[in-house]
């Protein structure tokens, strides 16, 4: 048996999300300005490590252990056309939180301000992970990461090459 990096959503009610988030999986909410139609980060789950430092995530399962750090987060200020965005390591390891609404505002309808397609964006973002993921000359958050922990023998250049799964709701 094995163990994994977790995130779980739960909505609770129209404006009323419920989440947990173990590990270096996670998730970002964005609000869409009414007016302007701009996407804005307003929110991001914090990767969460064992002791021992870098690069060794808290997970669940028969190998995890210290998921009692992990806490449930509520968050009550959910408006109509904010968006959801769940992903795994391979892609916050690529991609900065910066550029994280690079994707998703390129899918917003001037007209209404939602989302013109869920499967697109997730894609987009996806696919925007996997190529930085590939090229040895780009200084990702991962490799930036490793650097600040080279205490422990870590060198590394370019992007990092990882599970990528990114979901948009």
């Amino acid at each position: 048996m094995g163990s994994a990096t977790v995130t779980a959503i739960a909505i609770e009610s129209p404006n009323r999300l419920r989440t947990i988030s173990i590990g270096d999986s996670g998730y970002a909410l964005f609000h869409v300005d009414p007016e302007t139609k701009k996407v804005k980060l307003y929110f991001r789950s914090k990767e969460q490590f064992h002791p021992e430092g870098f690069d060794y995530p808290l997970q669940v399962g028969e190998g995890g252990k210290n998921v009692k750090e992990s806490e449930v987060k509520v968050h009550d200020n959910m408006r109509e056309n904010d968006i959801v965005m769940v992903y795994t390591d391979g892609y916050s390891d690529n991609v900065f939180e910066k550029k994280f609404t690079t994707c998703l505002q390129k899918l917003i309808d001037l007209k209404t301000g939602f989302i013109t397609n869920m499967a697109r964006a997730a894609d987009c973002q996806a696919r925007r992970a996997y190529i930085l993921s590939k090229d040895k000359n780009y200084k990702s958050p991962w490799q930036e990461a490793a650097m600040d922990h080279n205490k422990h023998g870590i060198e590394w250049s370019g992007g990092h090459v990882d599970d990528i799964s990114v979901t948009v709701a």
